[in-house]
């Protein structure tokens, strides 16, 4: 089970599954209905992503139990993050051109939220995995004193502001918070 919180395919389809079914449980009248073409996107690409997650499974498992690799040092420095970073850092330019616009520069915060952004289907997946690497990269950060990771967290929640996704923002540093307190009770031996 603690093989499935470092892969991110099976999560991203966990949660576009579970995001799914909450709109249906009329917690909000914020967002419309979407449609069944929608719905059926949301199910083939939730189901494609928690299959390429359970595939995932078993290469995750051996690298962690070749002793390589521990759950506490897994998350470790790489120079391919630099990379992913640019490549979401590119991506979210990409989508304000194909957008004509940044929401948070909406008159208000009800147009920001309704603004048509983004590409369809992508932006959603693209909210997901930058939510997921910024605090992937915090641990990162935590874990191996590397300062570009800050800078990395803060353009990430820099282009959260720009999006308008004040909700977001407040789950990131709910999830910093919790995870640098597990990592002073790991590095103290603090039961």
């Amino acid at each position: 089970m603690k093989y499935l919180l470092f892969n991110a395919p099976f999560i991203l389809g966990v949660v576009f599954l579970l995001s799914l079914i909450s709109t249906y449980l009329g917690w909000s009248d914020l967002f419309n209905e979407v449609s069944s073409k929608t719905v059926g996107i949301y199910v083939y690409v939730s189901i494609i992503l928690i299959c390429i997650g359970l595939i995932l499974i078993i290469p995750i498992k051996k690298n962690f139990s070749s002793k390589l690799i521990t759950l506490s040092n897994s998350f470790r420095a790489s120079n391919k993050d630099k990379y992913i970073f640019s490549c979401l850092f590119v991506f979210f330019i990409i989508e304000v051109i194909y957008s004509g616009n940044i929401p948070i520069f909406s008159s208000s915060y009800a147009d920001a939220v309704h603004a048509s952004f983004g590409i369809p289907l992508l932006h959603g997946l693209y909210l997901a995995f930058l939510s997921y690497i910024s605090i992937v990269y915090f641990q990162i950060f935590l874990y191996g004193k590397k300062k570009s990771y800050v800078i990395y967290i803060i353009i990430i929640n820099i282009i959260f502001i720009l999006l308008a996704r004040r909700g977001i923002i407040v789950f990131h540093f709910i999830s910093y918070t919790f995870i640098y307190f597990l990592f002073y009770v790991r590095s103290k031996k603090i039961k």
